[in-house]
């Protein structure tokens, strides 16, 4: 008879480990950008958009689909995962808005485009 396959499941939410890794390292590259630079560092309204870039390259190599996380989990598991890196991509990138240009994002292109990613995370939240 045919043995049964069984996925091995872990939480499909550990990605976000991953994701908290590489802004790690790419945050300390960024500071020792700046301090080689002679520049001041620790600046948090850069971090806040380097986090969503970083989710954003790793849910693109997820896009290829690598055979370490198919084996582990089914497509719908990686649609799940998708579904909850956007949803917190979309929140982290509206703080960054907020508080990288702040007033300065008034103008008829950045209200369209906050009014986008608004009606974006709403849809995926339903």
């Amino acid at each position: 008879m045919n043995q049964v396959e069984t996925k091995q499941y872990k939480s499909i939410y550990h990605i976000f480990i991953w994701i908290a890794v590489f802004s790690l390292i790419m945050i300390g590259l960024l500071e020792w950008g700046y301090i080689v630079g002679g520049r001041a560092f620790g600046n948090y309204k850069v971090y806040t958009g380097l986090v969503p870039w970083c989710t954003w390259i790793v849910m693109t190599y997820l896009a290829t689909r690598p055979k370490w996380f198919t084996s582990r989990y089914n497509l719908g598991e990686m649609f799940k995962v998708h579904r909850a890196l956007g949803i917190a991509s979309v929140a982290v990138i509206v703080f960054h808005l907020y508080l990288y240009f702040g007033k300065a994002a008034k103008s008829i292109l950045g209200w369209w485009g906050g009014y986008v990613a608004l009606t974006s995370f709403s849809i995926a939240t339903i």
